[in-house]
């Protein structure tokens, strides 16, 4: 599965990004790093989109209750000590939402019973889109998939090349930023790496 990985500073960008890949996309996640929702927004195109959001360093109860309103159907749990990863998990439960953990391969290892799928990182720094891909996270995918069943999703530096080499050892999901908001065809752009992901 590919899914655009929005990362903008303002409510009005997300909702731009989010028109243009109404065409191709059923999900699309949207970072919180730069625009940090009030929850009270009116998401466009809730009829189309799955809507996942990445909490990054705003995985927190209040943000995650705020996701919830704006119609969060995925959410991406960073491992942090505010919140355990299993209180977060019964919260989505209970409003049918469901999480990914994401952070070092050891400590998603020890906490993989409390998600329903797995992030992991092709950067070294969440965050920030444009950056190089992290090799470690070739193996980080074995380790995982060695352990568990769940499905793996790479966020970042996700392009045709990455997603070959991700899918070739066991991931089955992709957030893909750069690639796809830099393309003047979307459309076109979209069916190459996803039939990366099928072939």
């Amino acid at each position: 599965m590919i899914t655009p990985a929005i990362l903008e500073n303002s409510f009005d960008n997300v909702c731009f990004q989010l028109d243009r890949y109404v065409e191709v996309a059923k999900r699309v996640q949207i970072d919180l790093v730069k625009w940090k929702p009030t929850g009270t927004e009116e998401l466009p195109h809730w009829d189309i989109y799955d809507f996942e959001f990445d909490l990054l360093g705003q995985s927190d109860m209040d943000t995650l209750e705020k996701v919830k309103d704006l119609g969060a159907a995925f959410v991406v749990w960073h491992l942090n000590d505010k919140v355990t990863a299993k209180g977060a998990h019964e919260y989505c439960r209970e409003y049918e939402m469901q999480m990914a953990i994401c952070g070092d391969v050891e400590n998603v290892l020890k906490e993989i019973d409390n998600c329903d799928y797995v992030q992991l990182m092709g950067i070294d720094h969440v965050g920030f889109q444009g950056q190089a891909f992290r090799e470690g996270v070739i193996d980080d995918i074995k380790k995982v998939c060695q352990n568990s069943d769940k499905n793996i999703q790479i966020d970042g530096a996700m392009n045709e090349e990455t997603i070959k080499r991700c899918v070739d050892v066991g991931a089955t999901q992709f957030a893909v930023g750069s690639a796809l908001k830099n393309t003047l065809d979307v459309v076109s752009t979209y069916r190459k790496l996803k039939n990366i992901v099928h072939s």
